[in-house]
């Protein structure tokens, strides 16, 4: 696209701001060249509206008719990309049974120098 960087010449530079993010998502114009999560995409697409913020120009997000309110199709499009995305994969964290039990074997009078550094 061949836009003046204050998107003054388009109606609604918010559709500019959501096609940006789109192609971002899928990894036409991410650095990785892959698709990115919701999130990843959302951050890159604030950063526009942030500029435009900076520059004392409106910030597209930001819903022209109710303000202090993101705009609708904003927080739709988010909202969509949230549910598409896989959850999160966390670490289960170890069960403290196990955490106890090795505490107990590293106080042995018989355990080895290492298991009593670990304590």
């Amino acid at each position: 696209l061949t836009l003046d960087p204050g998107l003054s010449a388009v109606d609604d530079p918010l559709l500019i701001i959501l096609l940006f993010g789109t192609q971002w998502r899928h990894g036409k114009i991410a650095p990785s060249k892959r698709q990115v999560r919701g999130q990843t995409a959302e951050d890159a697409m604030r950063q526009v509206g942030q500029a435009f913020s900076s520059l004392g120009l409106l910030d597209p997000r930001m819903n022209q008719y109710a303000p202090g309110t993101m705009d609708f199709c904003w927080t739709r499009l988010l909202k969509s990309w949230k549910k598409e995305d896989p959850a999160a994969q966390r670490v289960r964290p170890l069960p403290k049974s196990l955490l106890r039990q090795a505490s107990k074997l590293a106080k042995k009078p018989t355990s080895t120098h290492a298991a009593k550094a670990i304590h």
